[in-house]
């Protein structure tokens, strides 16, 4: 497997953190700060939470960077903490409602017949987005939007990769519908 660019600089930034560099803080916040808002704009409701939400991932990932041990888990390891953050949130607001799981052999046959969606469909897609359920959101955007493989999504989630492939086609379905009730087509 090769490693990207990407993937060196996430690397040497997890080892400036942990050993303390100075600035290190500020360049994970400058790199990650955009693509977490992003995914948790996804997950809340408004952009005052996300911002709060923001807040208790940068203290816990600065705080924690020692227990992070492999440096390529970096960015899934950032997901997780601000996933955890944004169930939290959830929590207090006494919304959280955690999905049952569907069949995963029907999933496993319609995931083998997927087309996926194109770049031209990012506003249509963001709007649907708003409409699923939490659990579909996340990993609709995790693998859709911020392109984490299945088994990444699976430790972001804290699920099994059976679940996590059995809400990502439910949420495929489901964006479908919406869009297409909008007057929209994939394929």
């Amino acid at each position: 497997m090769t490693r990207t660019r990407r993937d060196i600089e996430n690397e040497l930034l997890w080892l400036h953190l942990r050993n303390g560099a100075p600035n290190a803080a500020r360049r994970m916040v400058s790199q990650w700060e955009q693509p977490l808002f992003y995914y948790l704009r996804r997950l809340l409701d408004s952009e005052a939470d996300c911002w709060d939400v923001l807040q208790d991932v940068w203290m816990k990932a600065l705080g924690g960077a020692g227990q992070l041990r492999d440096p390529k888990a970096l960015p899934a390891w950032l997901y997780q903490i601000a996933r955890n953050a944004a169930v939290s949130h959830w929590r207090k607001q006494k919304r959280y409602v955690p999905l049952d799981d569907e069949n995963e052999a029907e999933v496993d046959a319609a995931l083998e017949n997927d087309s996926g969606f194109s770049a031209d469909d990012a506003i249509d897609l963001h709007h649907a987005l708003q409409q699923l359920t939490l659990p579909h959101r996340e990993v609709i955007t995790l693998h859709v939007l911020e392109n984490f493989s299945l088994e990444e999504i699976a430790v972001i989630v804290g699920a099994p990769t059976g679940t996590v492939k059995s809400r990502l086609h439910y949420a495929k379905r489901e964006l479908r519908k919406l869009l297409n009730e909008r007057g929209q087509t994939h394929e």
